[in-house]
């Protein structure tokens, strides 16, 4: 495929609504299409997060928005995590006509697992934005990763899955992925 066409390509799913969700990574597309499950997991999580962060007036929970690493020609170099919440306090800020981008690194990502997932290819730029948590849930089997940013690399975190960002606890149990708000007891089952 040419330039010009591959531009075409992109300009026809942004417009249709397709291309929402596509990244470019220093100049290269990469074209997505989350299945069904994918979203509504998003957004059940979206919910909960905006419970425990956005109601709770500690910051914003977004799903889907473009996160970049630079204010002029964003869209050359942007990622759309399934979901981010930005705390109070951040240092990023919106910017582009209708806030279509945040430059710098929300607080934490959300990335649900897709065939041919490239989250791991991710993890370097979102370091490289101070992004503190990534959550990578599997779809499948609803088993939850929580990434912690420390000294300028991605570790994780091991047993209790406890978000320092959220303040939530994931883990995958039976019934699904369980997430639990220490703070009021209250638990949700994915």
């Amino acid at each position: 495929m040419t330039t010009d066409s591959v531009q075409s390509l992109v300009e026809h799913r942004r417009q249709t609504g397709a291309g929402r969700l596509d990244e470019c990574w220093d100049g290269v597309w990469h074209l997505t299409d989350p299945s069904a499950t994918h979203q509504r997991l998003a957004g059940q999580i979206y919910r909960i997060h905006a419970e425990a962060v956005e109601d709770a007036g500690r910051g914003s929970v977004w799903i889907s928005i473009n996160v970049t690493d630079r204010a002029v020609g964003w869209l050359d170099n942007h990622r759309c995590p399934d979901g981010a919440v930005i705390l109070a306090g951040n240092r990023g800020h919106w910017i582009g006509e209708r806030q279509a981008a945040y430059l710098g690194g929300p607080d934490l990502v959300v990335e649900i697992l897709s065939p041919g997932d490239e989250t791991p290819q991710k993890l370097p730029f979102y370091a490289a934005l101070g992004v503190r948590e990534v959550l990578i849930i599997d779809p499948e089997t609803r088993r939850p990763q929580l990434l912690r940013l420390v000294s300028g690399a991605f570790h994780a975190v091991w047993n209790t899955l406890r978000s320092e960002v959220t303040g939530l606890e994931y883990a995958a149990t039976g019934a699904g992925l369980e997430i639990r708000q220490p703070a009021t007891g209250r638990t949700w089952t994915l």
